[in-house]
């Protein structure tokens, strides 16, 4: 989001704590109690004293002794002012001076560009090393997309050193790379050349290791063109359209020469083979069928197991075992005298049971479905018995001497009537059409939404003790579904996900009317989606909270879109539910239920047209959060780079999808930022210290006022050293005014410790660069007396705290990535 604030007037909390001293490492910082900024108070460090020797320019020298720092940026005797042999020095000739004519002695001393002399570097090897560092007293010129790796301890900028990449941004562009090395930061004491000695007391600074050291030096280095963005607005998405399966349920064929209804009997010709089981009387009546044609009553039962049944022998050819079949009926009872159980207590009632005998006079028996006593219905009243099973290899031997199924359970006493049976495979509408796979998963709930013949496959309840039932509403005429029985808050209607829909970063939006009935609501009901993995292990992922529901609410629709995670993508299958949250016992009602295809991945980021050419394939890009959890940016590489013809935006393509970002087009107030995480010029630290991992290189602007720095486009990789005064990647040390200064569209990556630092340093201009996965403050204000500095336009993502504080004093362990410390600053952007 581009936000703009102007600080002029508040009051910031000051870092530096008056009269406080502060220890590190053996050295005091004493702060002079009530000076003000006028008075320049000062900090004297003591440190040993250093070794006796001469110590030529840009040689290694041990530690300084007494220097004196002012916090107020006022330093006398003490800055680094231009070199007055470098007065000339742009008007020299470079060409003329190239670096493979200069006979450096890389593997034995520090190499040196003398003052007043202009190096071009044509060194012709993909690396070179620097055992002994590089000073550049002169000028040193890196000529425009120049490729080279420079390995070196330190970096010395006390001439002039330029380097330029115009060049799109990408792997193929890649330029100057210098890597700084080293563990021991009491080896890299600069020793100034002799215009500026004085500025060192004792003749050397302590500048630690891997140091990048401009003093009174001048940094021209432009690694991104000016008119190429560093980040940039998300304008819109291109996503993928729908999902095309290649494995998905299908129907079920009858076998040749078989009908998909095994049975299919109204009892409209008799009993057609129907029959009471042994020692009860049945026969075909027509009296008060519930659709006035005949029915089957089984009478006289003198114990449980009597009731209707049909031997399905003669039709085993047509059976498949392993396969899911349908059994719906329309059931009766009766009881001459009182109740039946089923009707009072909901025991004893109804169950569906398959019995066959081999020839070998083995007797098989299991129950197929029971009718559970949440359905029961008084007695004399017509009700729905229906169920799903599967025939085993065993009921569906040829050699079989006989397969019953028959109807039990109600006790001695009680009549059973049945009417309108039908065995069938399930119809080829309650799976998806193989004619339109590219259909398949644009809707995920089966488009079934009045069940077949009151059965309500494929739909199902997730816990077995619940009963779906189909209902009719009484006050719409709608049908719906009806939940009952239920004992978990997870026992819910569901139905199976086509596990090929499911793929990563591709939205659906689930979608229904719920009612629970239950007179005391509920606020925490939910939709999840519930996984299975390939190990057998469960997981759900959430979709939404739903409305309050239950008491005086009624109808309640819970809709929400889902993301679908690389998680659900890998797992082996998948159900919705609703989870009723403290309510388990309440009978739920389901309504219009969808499940739709929203789009697919979004592998496609639409821009401002501004980002092209400078952002090259290859190249990464950072997402920042599309919501509150900085977690949620994404990193991406470029793939290919669209433009449409008289169109302000283009387009680019990416290696890998991402979740759903909010585009300008959706909200121009919360669009997300788009930026470039790749240069062409890379400064790192090398990750060499094992005693010290958050320890990378650093950056310093040392006590040079009055020159105009110009560092703009390089990406800083793995610098800072974490708990280090005054190690950070970037940092203006005491430079006074520095008007013309300018950091900009730098990258700041995996910093070990803070960003931009202006400690005592004014009129710098800090515009457009991206500090991503930085530790620490990111960009601050360090003491407070700092001014006129202007900060526009710069991003910052995935700011950390710190393991390791500099001191007590510090608060790095809870991290701003604006630390602001004196209004008379202007940030903007």
């Amino acid at each position: 989001m581009f936000w703009r604030f102007l600080v002029s007037s508040l009051v910031f909390s000051q870092r530096v704590v008056p009269g406080r001293t502060r220890k590190l490492r053996g050295a005091e910082f004493g702060v002079a109690k009530g000076k003000s900024d006028n008075d320049a108070q000062r900090v004297r460090v003591n440190i040993p004293e250093p070794s006796q020797g001469d110590h030529p320019p840009g040689s290694i020298a041990p530690l300084h002794s007494q220097r004196e720092v002012s916090p107020s940026g006022s330093m006398e005797k003490m800055d680094f002012h231009p070199l007055s042999c470098n007065n000339d020095i742009d008007s020299v000739e470079c060409s003329s001076y190239l670096w493979s004519d200069q006979n450096f002695k890389t593997s034995t001393e520090t190499v040196v560009i003398p003052c007043g002399v202009c190096v071009m570097m044509n060194y012709e090897e993909d690396i070179l090393n620097l055992p002994y560092g590089l000073d550049i007293q002169g000028k040193l010129v890196f000529p425009d997309g120049y490729r080279v790796q420079i390995l070196t301890p330190f970096v010395y900028v006390q001439g002039k050193l330029v380097i330029t990449s115009t060049a799109p941004v990408s792997p193929e562009n890649k330029g100057v790379n210098i890597v700084l090395v080293g563990t021991d930061q009491n080896l890299t004491s600069f020793v100034p050349h002799e215009d500026n000695f004085m500025a060192c007391m004792g003749g050397s600074c302590n500048v630690g290791k891997k140091p990048f050291i401009v003093a009174g030096g001048e940094l021209q280095i432009s690694g991104l063109p000016e008119y190429c963005p560093s980040w940039i607005n998300l304008h819109d998405v291109v996503a993928g359209g729908p999902i095309v399966p290649n494995s998905f349920p299908r129907a079920m064929r009858a076998l040749d020469g078989c009908p998909r209804d095994i049975i299919d009997e109204a009892f409209d010709e008799g009993s057609a083979g129907w029959r009471g089981n042994l020692g009860a009387e049945y026969a075909v009546v027509s009296d008060n069928s519930s659709t006035s044609s005949p029915f089957l009553l089984v009478s006289d039962r003198t114990r449980d197991w009597q009731g209707p049944y049909f031997d399905i022998v003669d039709m085993k050819d047509c059976l498949i075992p392993d396969t899911t079949y349908l059994f719906y009926s329309r059931l009766r009872l009766t009881k001459s005298s009182g109740m039946s159980d089923c009707s009072i207590s909901g025991g004893n009632c109804p169950t569906l049971v398959s019995r066959c005998r081999t020839e070998e006079d083995k007797e098989h028996s299991r129950v197929l479905g029971k009718l559970h006593p949440a359905t029961s219905v008084p007695d004399g009243e017509w009700f729905t018995f229906a169920t799903e099973f599967m025939f085993t290899s065993e009921e569906t031997d040829p050699d079989s001497v006989f397969e019953l199924l028959y109807v039990e359970g109600p006790e001695p006493g009680v009549e059973i009537a049945i009417d309108s049976v039908m065995l069938t495979l399930p119809p080829e509408e309650a799976y998806p059409d193989p004619e339109n796979t590219e259909n398949i998963c644009l809707e995920l709930m089966p488009d079934v939404p009045s069940g077949i013949r009151d059965v309500p496959y494929p739909f199902y309840s997730t816990r077995p003790t619940a009963a779906l039932v189909i209902n009719t509403d009484a006050q719409s005429g709608n049908q719906l579904y009806t939940l009952k029985g239920r004992r978990d808050n997870w026992a819910s209607m569901s139905s199976k996900i086509v596990p090929e829909c499911i793929v990563k970063h591709a939205v659906y939006r689930f979608s229904g009317l719920f009612r629970l009935h239950s007179s005391i609501t509920v606020e925490n009901a939910y939709i999840e989606v519930r996984s299975i993995r390939g190990d057998g292990s469960a997981f759900s992922s959430q979709i939404t909270y739903c409305p309050t529901m239950g008491g005086q609410e009624g109808w309640v629709r819970c809709e929400s879109d889902i993301v679908f995670t690389e998680e659900l993508e890998e797992a082996a299958a998948h159900e919705w539910r609703l989870v009723t949250g403290t309510d388990r016992l309440s009978d739920v009602d389901y309504f219009d239920l969808h499940f739709s295809f929203v789009h697919g991945p979004v592998k496609g980021l639409v821009l401002d047209k501004s980002v092209y050419p400078c952002w090259g394939v290859g190249s990464e890009v950072l997402i920042t959060s599309h919501t509150i959890d900085f977690e949620d940016s994404q990193r991406r590489k470029i793939d290919d780079v669209i433009q449409q013809e008289g169109s302000d935006y283009v387009t680019l393509l990416l290696d890998a999808s991402v979740l759903p970002p909010t585009t300008s087009t959706q909200d121009k107030n919360f669009a997300v930022e788009v930026a470039l995480l790749s240069r062409n010029v890379v400064f790192e630290g090398l990750r060499d210290d094992g005693a010290n991992e958050r320890h990378g290189a650093h950056l310093m602007v040392l006590h040079s006022p009055d020159v105009q720095q110009r560092f703009e486009g390089v990406e800083l990789r793995g610098f800072g050293q974490q708990g280090n005064l005054g190690r950070y990647p970037i940092h203006f040390h005491m430079c006074g005014s520095v008007r013309g200064a300018v950091v900009s569209k730098n990258l700041i990556k995996d910093s070990n410790q803070r960003c931009i630092v202006i400690h005592g340093s004014h009129n710098v201009l800090v515009k457009e660069n991206v500090a991503y996965n930085t530790s620490g403050h990111c960009i601050m204000l360090e003491d407070g007396g700092e001014r006129d500095n202007v900060f526009f336009r710069n991003l910052g993502a995935n700011t950390k705290k710190v393991i390791d504080l500099i001191s007590e004093d510090e608060t790095d362990d809870k991290p701003s990535t604006y630390w602001i410390t004196n209004p008379q600053n202007v940030f903007d952007g």
